[in-house]
């Protein structure tokens, strides 16, 4: 027996089924895994170089990301900008304070003496 045969605790219940999977689990041949290795240190020895080499292949994708990411994000920055400039000139405005011509015809109103005083 080698150690790539297919061993159950007990052959006896299941000698059916351990005879139909031991060919379909069986390797190809005699050397299957010596070939299998030989095969993947061969390409690892031909794919020897920088670790980043391999990604030589992204570095355009990766730019075109980082290019569509960096407009969107001046474009949120700018946007959110103007919306703050717009607030804070909103808050200054002239509309939250009503004119006042004269000071002694509005005395009465507390807007308008908040409104003399920020003036002055």
């Amino acid at each position: 027996m080698t150690d790539s045969d297919l061993r159950f605790p007990d052959d006896a219940p299941d000698s059916a089924v351990a005879g139909a999977l031991r060919p379909l689990l069986a390797p190809p041949h005699d050397d299957y895994w010596g070939t299998l290795e030989r095969a993947i240190m061969a390409r690892i020895a031909e794919e020897r170089g920088a670790w980043w080499s391999a990604l030589g292949d992204w570095a355009r994708p990766a730019m075109l990301a980082a290019a569509v990411a960096l407009i969107a994000a001046m474009a949120l920055l700018s946007r959110s900008k103007s919306a703050d400039a717009a607030i804070a000139y909103s808050a200054m405005s002239e509309e939250q304070y009503p004119v006042v011509e004269s000071t002694t015809a509005a005395a009465n109103v507390p807007a308008a003496t908040v409104h003399m005083l920020l003036d002055h």
